[in-house]
């Protein structure tokens, strides 16, 4: 994969919470494979911040073997007093699993709707031969949120070409699969963002969980973060 940049969506929720948490001042955000390297790394960076779910809640002393995580993956816990300066390690279900993934790649990049215009800026000015998104989903299957993050992602490039912002571009393909992404992304703007992550698996089962069904309208907010996040030596960091 070395000249292709991959961008990894995990709208739901940890690629919106990792860019609140950049937002409000977190120095990186490590996305560990398992509670086992996430404490690991704890280790290595003293007084790092512990983060992350098991089946949407916070990691519990039950799975760690005594220690509570200090966060979960709600991006509204990541407020600037809870995160300025520090590191946060943070091991989800299916977003750290496919940054890791991807770490072959010339680029790794973490994209919401909350940075995808910053992420889409970026990738016109680091032209690579390809760009391929990557739906985290949810236990090797597709998530409908995740599919409307991509058909944004692949909408703005896909204008920029025909616009002649991006002469690299002249000669773009895509697959059937990013088309299809593309017409669901225009239709869900048609009827509202918000209004169809709530139809998704994940959305219906965060909506059921009173402290956390508001995480899905956040996660629908567009263009709040005005910068790209890239993926160094296996920490998530603001690109510059």
């Amino acid at each position: 994969m070395e000249e292709t940049t991959c961008v990894v969506i995990d709208v739901l929720r940890f690629t919106t919470t990792a860019a609140m948490a950049l937002a409000n001042g977190a120095r990186a955000v490590i996305p560990a494979k398992s509670i086992e390297d996430a404490l690991a790394l704890h280790q290595k960076y003293p007084g790092s911040l512990l983060a992350g779910e098991r089946g949407g809640s916070k990691i519990g002393s039950e799975l760690t073997g005594g220690r509570d995580f200090d966060l979960g993956n709600s991006p509204r816990e990541f407020t600037r007093s809870a995160v300025e300066g520090r590191v946060v390690i943070s091991t989800t279900t299916n977003g750290t699993i496919a940054l890791n993934a991807c770490k072959g790649a010339v680029n790794v990049m973490a994209a919401s709707f909350l940075n995808a215009v910053a992420t889409v800026s970026w990738i016109l000015k680091h032209p690579t031969e390809r760009v391929c998104l990557i739906c985290s989903g949810t236990h090797g299957e597709n998530s409908y949120e995740d599919m409307l993050g991509a058909g944004a992602v692949a909408s703005m490039l896909i204008r920029s070409r025909s616009s002649g912002l991006y002469k690299g571009m002249q000669h773009i393909s895509y697959s059937d699969s990013v088309l299809a992404c593309c017409m669901l992304y225009q239709q869900a703007c048609r009827q509202g963002l918000k209004e169809h992550f709530a139809l998704s698996r994940n959305g219906k089962n965060l909506g059921s969980f009173p402290h956390l069904a508001e995480d899905v309208p956040y996660a629908a907010r567009t263009d709040t973060c005005r910068f790209a996040i890239l993926m160094k030596e296996g920490q998530l960091r603001i690109a510059e």
